[in-house]
């Protein structure tokens, strides 16, 4: 499960223009997706829609056909995912200003007390709820005060666990009772890596039976000066 910030699309790319390249990677991206493992993928962002609706609409399609869900879709605010412990609910989305269009309508980006009522609604019946937010201030390692309220109140909905990215940087990852909250897990592959705070990162691993956190596993990663990440044994 990553969040993807951008477009793996020609659509309107222009070779001559480096605006037209920032943020895009080429179709044949989804292959190094697929075999990194990824097979759910977040375009809920305030970069994703930089080169254009139909480029993000483009990426959405070649990322289907390659079999990798994609969630945070304005469409379509919950997700159900298929596990061998039942299904999952997954609510992805942004609460940041969009860099290209505020009135976008491609991507999920609700208010807070409209992403409150989704996940309630999300987990009425008791189905494990993950909300997946683009949030926070960058190149910060602490999560403010008003995400850590919005924090609490997702919690007090359903939500059972809460991945947050955007800041670029690595934050406090919670674990209390039945529920975990990851403010920021950092950059996975990220190609400004001028601050040691860009570079520092996370995977986290979950794992969950009987609808309840079993075990929480964080693999430290180091990004080298290229923005690849290698793990910290």
């Amino acid at each position: 499960f990553g969040n993807l910030e951008g477009v793996i699309s020609d659509v309107d790319y222009n070779p001559d223009s480096p605006h037209s390249r920032v943020f895009r990677g080429p179709p044949q991206a989804v292959d190094q997706l697929k075999a990194a493992g990824f097979n759910i993928l977040n375009i809920a962002n305030n970069h994703c829609v930089q080169q254009g609706a139909e480029a993000i609409r483009d990426s959405v399609r070649i990322l289907e056909g390659a079999g990798i869900t994609v969630v945070g879709l304005r469409e379509k605010p919950i997700t159900h995912i298929s596990t061998n412990e039942g299904p999952i609910a997954v609510i992805a989305c942004s609460l940041i200003p969009d860099n290209t269009d505020n009135e976008q309508q491609i991507y999920f980006a609700p208010s807070e007390q409209e992403l409150i009522d989704t996940t309630r609604k999300a987990s009425l019946d008791g189905t494990f709820t993950i909300v997946y937010l683009h949030w926070g201030k960058e190149s910060t390692t602490e999560a403010t005060p008003a995400q850590r309220q919005l924090a609490k109140a997702l919690q007090n909905a359903g939500a059972r666990m809460i991945i947050g990215h955007h800041t670029h940087s690595l934050q406090p990852v919670i674990v209390h009772d039945d529920s975990l909250v990851a403010f920021s897990l950092g950059n996975f592959v990220f190609d400004l890596c001028w601050s040691y705070i860009n570079r520092e990162s996370t995977v986290l691993q979950v794992q969950v039976a009987d609808k309840k956190i079993q075990q929480v596993c964080r693999h430290k990663l180091w990004l080298d000066e290229s923005g690849k990440p290698g793990i910290i044994k």
